[in-house]
């Protein structure tokens, strides 16, 4: 190939949904030089709210419209079947998911992947992951792992048994884990796919993400007294806000004064909703649902809590600390690589005691917030846009 040609690079995801990984996507390929890449980024769903953030010169394309998935559709976007529940989504999407599990990888590739490529990434485990592992060109494969997949399962349903993942593993050149307990979570699984391995963070927009957090007023409002808690995330299990909901009924009860905002929706609203009304916490804990920008809600609190029973690397937390907000999370992964040990925000034993027990230890020492905020205020913003290129880079040029 010639310096003059671009390499040709394919990014397939899932969907475009409002997710860590889809922004995560979003901003490497702003950031990659376009005087290089002729990047392709494809959905296996044609949905989700980052489609209109990718940039001008970014090709898009699609496998699949689904009728019961309309693409503008933005009631949470995530993109999701299960976005908004009823019997037709949910069968759909069972339907769906035993058609991704019962086709061979080679199928999914042909049906999928349209065109010629240099570089073919699977920016998700499970069904890219699968797709992209069916591929039989001479083009570089690179495999994105962006949860602990010891912990967080869902994207072995894609495949017929452990053994089939792993062997499908084996098609990739490289296997790139957002965070080194990701890393370590994978190898752990896969050990024979370890020395493919390799640690590329994720990208943070911190310009973007300061702006987009003065774009209105609607955070700065003080809201009831005391901590000012807020989370942005999922209403799933993963993201842990049962705990999050537990944890605030014991400390409403011993008569502490706080209130918490949750940004997000998912599965887990109804089950939250009857927590909190359970609990007695309505108007101490408020579901505030789907918000196209939920950072001015960010910028305005006192403390970012990230209750997570697994992560990979969270997106969330990187932005509350380019916004310069303490964080209280529990101790998953990629927590100790944005906060040090405890140095930017608190980690908590990842439990619902964990969580009451660090709530309650910070709503009685302001002197602790006031020393996080100095910490982060000295401190490089996370996931720097020059380092991800960097890691990027060096995957194709010497990473192989």
């Amino acid at each position: 190939m010639s310096k003059a040609q671009k390499t040709r690079v394919l990014f397939l995801i899932h969907t475009l949904g409002g997710g860590g990984a889809e922004k995560a996507l979003v901003n490497l390929v702003r950031a990659l030089p376009r005087d290089r890449f002729d990047i392709t980024v494809e959905t296996v769903i044609d949905t989700g709210r980052y489609r209109s953030e990718l940039p001008s010169w970014v090709r898009y394309e699609t496998a699949l419209s689904i009728p019961l998935v309309s693409k503008g559709e933005s009631g949470d976007g995530s993109g999701s079947l299960l976005a908004n529940p009823g019997p037709l989504r949910v069968l759909a999407a069972k339907a769906y998911a035993s058609a991704l599990r019962l086709a061979s990888a080679r199928t999914l590739y042909r049906h999928i992947v349209k065109d010629g490529y240099d570089v073919e990434v699977a920016f998700l485990e499970g069904i890219c992951a699968k797709a992209i592992s069916g591929s039989a060109s001479d083009a570089l494969k690179l495999g994105w792992v962006h949860v602990d997949i010891s912990e967080q399962r869902k994207s072995h349903s894609v495949w017929r048994s452990l053994r089939d993942e792993e062997d499908g593993w084996e098609a990739f050149d490289r296997i790139v884990a957002v965070s080194e307990h990701v890393r370590s979570s994978f190898c752990g699984l896969f050990p024979s796919q370890a020395g493919k391995t390799a640690v590329c963070h994720n990208i943070l927009d911190v310009q973007e993400c300061r702006l987009l957090s003065g774009e209105d007023d609607e955070g700065r409002a003080r809201k009831g007294k005391g901590l000012r808690i807020c989370s942005v995330g999922r209403l799933n299990r993963q993201k842990g806000y049962d705990r999050l909901v537990e944890a605030a009924a014991g400390l409403k009860r011993e008569g502490l004064e706080f209130s918490v905002e949750i940004v997000g929706t998912g599965t887990a609203r109804d089950e939250l909703t009857s927590l909190i009304e359970g609990a007695d916490l309505q108007g101490t804990v408020e579901l505030l649902g789907y918000r196209k920008n939920p950072l001015p809600l960010v910028a305005a609190a006192d403390l970012f809590v990230a209750p997570s029973r697994a992560e990979g690397l969270s997106t969330a937390v990187a932005e509350a600390l380019a916004l310069g907000v303490p964080v209280l999370a529990t101790d998953c992964s990629g927590m100790r690589e944005l906060l040090g040990d405890s140095e930017r925000g608190l980690i908590v034993e990842n439990s619902t005691e964990g969580i009451r027990e660090g709530l309650r230890s910070l709503m009685s020492n302001q002197e602790v917030l006031d020393s996080y905020r100095r910490e982060i205020a000295s401190s490089e913003p996370p996931l720097s846009r020059e380092a991800g290129v960097r890691e990027f880079l060096w995957l194709l040029e010497g990473g192989r």
